[in-house]
């Protein structure tokens, strides 16, 4: 169980930097994959959309695509299917499901203690709720994580350094 934790919180941690890297070339397969290309194309022509697409069905690709530039601007760089993209935010709900797994299967409680599951928390953290870090009720401040390696170890006295700003479970900030 407290493997299991560990493991998902690494990835957790991991996917604040994560990136996304596509295939290299527009893919299209069958009459779904050309209508979603038409759709796209119409999205990057009229509303000015920018990003690489994928969509897949019972684990095939369906359809790829990259349209528009890096940013806004004239002097962006036009996107590719291999263009990276960092996704830092768009996690969480993904890692809420799998912690929420991890409580259906009885393997971890919501209001276990998070020194009870990740190892190096600082004594003035343990006491930290699961719950609370879903909700962003922990009192744990943003904390900027890169740069810090990939010794999920280490990371973990950064992640909490200083301890809460608020009591846990006093009051929401994200």
């Amino acid at each position: 169980m407290k493997r299991l934790l560990v493991i998902t919180a690494w990835i957790s941690y991991l996917c604040l930097a994560a990136q996304v890297n596509a295939n290299e070339q527009d893919i299209t397969v069958g009459d779904r994959g050309k209508a979603i290309q038409q759709y796209v194309d119409e999205l990057h022509q009229n509303l000015g959309f920018s990003g690489v697409v994928l969509v897949a069905r019972e684990g095939k690709v369906i359809a790829v695509f990259a349209r528009g530039t890096t940013n806004h601007e004239q002097d962006g760089e036009d996107l590719t299917s291999k263009t990276l993209f960092e996704i830092a935010s768009c996690t969480k709900p993904f890692t809420a499901i799998a912690i929420l797994q991890l409580a259906e299967q009885g393997q971890l409680s919501l209001d276990d203690s998070i020194g009870k599951h990740l190892p190096n928390v600082p004594e003035h953290s343990k006491a930290i709720t699961i719950r609370q870090l879903l909700s962003h009720t922990s009192g744990i401040p943003g904390t900027n994580t890169q740069g810090s390696g990939d010794n999920f170890n280490a990371v973990v006295p950064t992640f909490f350094k200083g301890g809460p700003k608020h009591t846990p479970g006093s009051h929401f900030e994200y």
